[in-house]
């Protein structure tokens, strides 16, 4: 990804991609049917964007290759990125991306677009590509032998072969497959939200990012290396307290309000962890509202950020421990 996406791998190796659980299946993505409708969450909330790992696995039958990355950033739909159809109406455009991993023949990325309109309607959108004419010369010349051929740049409206691909494999139009693909991923990053805790995962200067129920962190930390408090005793993991009645020395009671406590950073394994809670410990960054914008270099770039900066930002905010 450093190679083939360098915007993608200085933002998600700092700000981290979701790792999803097993039951988040990607086949289930290609079931229109069923995963058309986006979360109510997202229709009020558009992201401005997200990566998840997907895994990385080879059919050992045929070597047919599963993405190990997919992730999307949001464009102004009036200020499209170059190369892509325009979108008529209010709303928002996605960038959709999987990242294909090779263990012998590289990366591969693979995008398209969708459009998003306020009311939750999703329409793929063309992208430009390069489509060059094969012409067979039909005499002899100095560059080469009657009959040799050469090509003659030309560009169409289309979407990537792999996924005209795709589409005919699984019997679905491409459409409903690639809109399926992003209501997936769009669903899977709300249920991530929907989690009271932000689980971040941290060694040698890349991140992971996952989101448990709070009350599951005492048996999903339970082998976790032993921290001391100053008694001796072993730090808890940070949890909930609950709103409860306490008695008082002096005879009388008191109601304690719900607040959390426990430990919340520490290494496990060489790797550093910190738990939090958006909105609780940290700003919650999930609604904010920023677009991306494609600038060539000669254009201004003041009050611009590039994906590296972002991603220095979105640490600063919620990992501060981090550096």
């Amino acid at each position: 990804m450093k190679k083939q996406d360098r915007g993608a791998y200085n933002l998600y190796k700092r700000v981290g991609a979701y790792i999803m659980a097993d039951s988040w299946v990607f086949d289930n993505g290609w079931d229109y049917e069923e995963y058309r409708h986006m979360r109510g969450w997202w229709k009020t909330h558009r992201p401005s964007f997200a990566a998840f790992y997907m895994g990385h696995s080879i059919e050992p039958e045929d070597g047919r290759i599963y993405p190990s990355f997919l992730y999307f950033s949001k464009y102004d739909g009036k200020r499209p990125p170059p190369g892509i159809q325009r979108a008529y109406g209010v709303g928002d455009i996605y960038i959709v991306a999987f990242f294909y991993d090779h263990p012998t023949q590289g990366g591969r990325v693979a995008k398209y677009a969708v459009h998003v309109t306020p009311e939750g309607e999703i329409r793929c959108l063309k992208n430009l590509l390069d489509d060059p004419l094969i012409i067979r010369a039909k005499r002899r010349s100095g560059n080469g032998s009657r009959g040799h051929t050469f090509r003659v740049p030309s560009r169409k409206w289309g979407f990537d072969p792999l996924f005209e691909e795709m589409a005919v494999e699984h019997k679905i139009s491409m459409e409903n497959m690639l809109v399926g693909n992003f209501v997936m991923a769009v669903n899977g990053f709300s249920r991530q939200h929907e989690e009271m805790t932000k689980i971040r995962v941290t060694k040698g200067g890349l991140a992971a990012v996952f989101s448990i129920p709070v009350l599951r962190t005492p048996y999903f930390f339970k082998d976790r290396e032993y921290y001391k408090t100053p008694s001796g005793n072993r730090k808890p993991i940070f949890h909930i307290v609950r709103t409860h009645k306490r008695d008082l020395q002096t005879g009388g009671q008191t109601y304690v309000k719900t607040h959390f406590r426990g430990h919340r950073h520490f290494v496990w394994n060489g790797y550093k962890i910190n738990i939090t809670v958006p909105g609780w410990h940290h700003p919650d960054l999930v609604g904010l509202d920023a677009k991306a914008h494609d600038l060539a270099e000669e254009d201004d770039q003041t009050g611009y950020l590039d994906e590296k900066q972002i991603g220095d930002l979105y640490t600063r905010i919620e990992n501060p421990n981090d550096g």
